[in-house]
């Protein structure tokens, strides 16, 4: 289907711990940076 889509890779443990959807604080060194990874896809 056309249009713009975002796809989003979120790890979880066995035990049900997830990765945060966002950071609550961004580090511009990038160190310490767990949130999910995003990736922008247009469909044409």
């Amino acid at each position: 289907t056309k249009g713009y889509y975002e796809i989003w890779a979120r790890a979880i443990d066995s035990q049900g711990n997830s990765q945060p959807m966002v950071l609550a604080q961004w580090n511009p060194g990038g160190y310490i940076n767990n949130a999910c990874h995003r990736v922008n896809v247009y469909g044409v």
